[in-house]
């Protein structure tokens, strides 16, 4: 009898088999199912009891975008003023500050107790990499051996690539005539 009814169980269990299987656009044996259908499958979300919603980053939204942009156009409209009209020019000011001017000639007319003319030749250099307007607002003070000789004002002169050309004429104006007197005579003889 054990025979007879394992054998109904089994028909019971194919019949079923056969039944499941015609509905279901997979076979028995699948253990996973895919729907071609829908390639955007949600998955369930078991603590809620429905589909679970796609989550969108913030970084894939528009506003987030916008934002971003608004933020950009901000802060360069802030940093390149300030980089143009107030870096940049303290750069350049430091370069040209630790530049080196030479004097390659120097011719003294009408010379008087007071002063003379004076026209002269000469270079910068170390003036750095940017084109730059060198100019004297002050005048320059010429020394000989830790005495003030004179002061006499220059024209600007125009650098580029790191260097610059002084051709000038100007009035030379003796502040100590003693140190000017012991240097005469010193290049004299």
């Amino acid at each position: 009898m054990s025979t007879g009814s394992d054998e109904h169980l089994t028909e019971k269990a194919a019949a079923r088999k056969a039944d499941s299987s015609e509905d279901l656009p997979y076979s028995a044996k699948e253990v996973e199912y895919n729907d071609e259908k829908n390639d955007d499958f949600d998955e369930y979300d078991e603590e809620y009891g429905h589909a679970a919603e796609k989550r969108v980053r913030f970084y894939q939204t528009k506003r987030f975008w916008i934002r971003c942009l608004v933020i950009l156009v901000i802060v360069l409209a802030i940093l390149i003023p300030l980089i143009i009209f107030v870096i940049l020019p303290k750069l350049v000011q430091s370069i040209v500050n630790h530049s080196q001017m030479s004097m390659n000639q120097l011719n003294m007319t009408d010379a008087s107790e007071t002063g003379m003319k004076v026209s002269l030749t000469g270079g910068i250099s170390n003036a750095g990499i940017f084109p730059a307007t060198i100019e004297f607002p002050e005048p320059i003070i010429v020394s000989w051996e830790g005495h003030q000789l004179g002061s006499m004002m220059m024209s600007a002169v125009k650098a580029k690539g790191g260097s610059a050309t002084i051709v000038d004429s100007t009035t030379f104006t003796i502040i100590d005539k003693d140190a000017f007197g012991n240097f005469a005579k010193q290049m004299v003889s």
